[in-house]
């Protein structure tokens, strides 16, 4: 890959994540995948990256430290495109929300 790993929020701000993402509960999941072949995602900028990452079981502060540390890598000149859907797992309050992301080298 020919770039640096990329912090998401760099590009994208953290205004989109509230309401209704950040709740008390401890049952959410975070599912990010690349739908660009040259763009691959990582946990924080030192791990290895891959096509898709999926976190669960996680309490809200959790999720938005996860947030803050997503960052992704990109070669060539077209666009990546990114899917994040964020769910709670709470059967009382079940809800889901999906964000796509472009960025244009």
């Amino acid at each position: 890959f020919a770039t640096q790993p990329v912090n998401i929020f760099q590009f994208s701000g953290r205004s989109w994540i509230y309401p209704p993402l950040i709740t008390s509960s401890n049952h959410l999941e975070l599912h990010i995948e690349s739908l660009t072949d040259n763009t691959i995602i990582m946990a924080d900028c030192g791990q290895a990256g891959q096509q898709n990452l999926h976190l669960g079981g996680l309490s809200s502060e959790q999720l938005e430290l996860a947030l803050y540390a997503l960052c992704f890598q990109h070669s060539g000149s077209q666009s990546a495109e990114l899917m994040m859907t964020i769910r709670s797992g709470n059967s009382r309050s079940q809800w889901r929300h999906g964000i796509r992301f472009r960025h244009n080298p």
